[in-house]
């Protein structure tokens, strides 16, 4: 009974992680920091009226944070709007809505003369995602239903699925530089996945044949 509860709670867990930070196509932590650290702030010498110039630590970034209401600071974690969510990173596809098969092609064909295949990587990406998307809503649908060999398939596949799209952003994306891109949503929704295989099987394994 209380594997049949987790699985649920995951499942839900699983889903409402969908709006989490995923990814950051820029140098998230490490090129934040250096704007805040050459964030310059003007200071007048009362002495000789000379115009000086002040530079933010980290700390005085930190503290400015600190004071703001804590369920803002909760919401702006949750929610960044400087990263990607699995629903951003499936909107990918919507570039493409447009384009006609020639210009589609011609467009493949022109990224792999620079040798960087991000429209290829970025399409894969997208597809992943949003099959991710849509599992993860079969999945919450499986629990209720207390179908758990397909639960079990359906969390298995998005593994693959996530695996995929980590293949995309690290060996393929050009703008990817450094792991702090890849943000928690990734990594909690991905140790979700591997739970839910544990114990959609460990469920499996105690009906009885």
């Amino acid at each position: 009974m209380k594997s049949i509860s987790l699985l649920r709670v995951l499942s839900l867990l699983g889903f409402l992680l969908l709006i989490a930070p995923f990814y950051d196509q820029c140098n998230g932590k490490g090129m934040k920091y250096k704007k805040a650290e050459k964030a310059e702030v003007s200071a007048i010498d009362a002495k000789d009226s000379i115009p000086v110039q002040k530079t933010a630590t980290k700390e005085e970034v930190a503290l400015n944070l600190e004071k703001e209401p804590f369920f803002t600071r909760a919401y702006e974690f949750i929610d960044d709007e400087e990263t990607q969510n699995a629903y951003e990173l499936a909107e990918f596809l919507t570039v493409y809505s447009d384009m006609t098969y020639a210009d589609f092609k011609s467009e493949i064909a022109e990224d792999f003369k620079k040798n960087k295949h991000d429209c290829i990587s970025y399409l894969v990406r997208s597809i992943a995602f949003l099959l991710i998307i849509i599992i993860t809503l079969l999945q919450l649908i499986s629990s209720i239903l207390k179908n758990y060999k397909r639960l079990y398939q359906l969390s298995t596949f998005n593994i693959g699925l996530l695996f995929i799209a980590t293949i995309c952003i690290v060996f393929f994306d050009s703008l990817f530089e450094t792991y702090r891109q890849i943000k928690w949503g990734f990594y909690v929704f991905l140790f979700v996945q591997i739970i839910m295989v544990y114990f959609s099987k460990k469920q499996l394994r105690s009906i009885p044949n």
